[in-house]
Parts: structure tokens; sequence; C-alpha cells
């Protein structure tokens, strides 16, 4: 029968032997050695609340909902907003400019002879 100091001599041996692994295959000695799966961490055990804690969720997750789809058509109509402002500016900035070129264009027309208007017309 072994003595009590072999008895915890040979514990201690199991132990180191079951903590050293040895150098890992893929050379990444800083990694610690995986003790449980990824996937057992992941477990959350069900609330099992009233169905009146239920309602009072589902309600509050629509409210939420409505005012979400509210703040998006506000931004949407400002967008639309801001879309025509710069149409109706950039038409206004067109019309200036025509009008500025058939000024020029009337007046050099005043100009020109009577053959030369006539060619230009046709």
């Amino acid at each position: 029968m072994p003595s009590p100091e072999q008895q915890n001599s040979g514990e201690a041996e199991t132990s180191i032997s079951q903590q050293v692994h040895g150098k890992p295959v893929s050379g990444r000695i800083w990694k610690q050695r995986q003790v449980q799966r990824t996937s057992a961490g992941r477990f959350k055990p069900r609330n099992f609340s009233g169905w009146e804690h239920q309602q009072k969720q589902r309600l509050e997750r629509k409210l939420v909902q409505q005012t979400e789809k509210e703040i998006k058509e506000q931004v949407q109509q400002e967008k639309e907003r801001l879309k025509k402002q710069r149409e109706l500016a950039r038409k206004a900035k067109e019309g200036k400019m025509e009008l500025e070129m058939k000024k020029v264009s009337m007046a050099k027309i005043k100009r020109l002879k009577k053959k030369q208007k006539i060619k230009k017309s046709s």
C-alpha cells in the first residue's frame, strides 16, 4: 500500500499532466485551450412571463415602430421639399440665362442687314 506522500505526489502528477498539453500544432502557444464550446454560452433560459406582460411588451414594440415610421416619413418629406426647392431654383436660373441669351440675340438681329436676316431665319 502506498504511503500518503506517494498518493499526494501521484495526484499532483495527474493534475499537472492534465494541464500541460504540449505545444499546439498551429504554433499559437499564447492561445488558451478551449474548455467549453462557444455554443454552450449562448443558451438563455426562456422567460415565462405572464400574458399581460407579453401584451404590454407587444404594445410597446408597436408604439416604437409607429414612431420610427413617423420619423422616416418626416425625413422623406423634408428630402422631397428640398429636392423641389433645388429644382425650382435650377429652373429659375435657366430661365434667366435664356432671357439674357434672347436679349443678346435680338440686339444682334436688329443690327444685321436684310439679306443676313433672311438667311438666319431659314
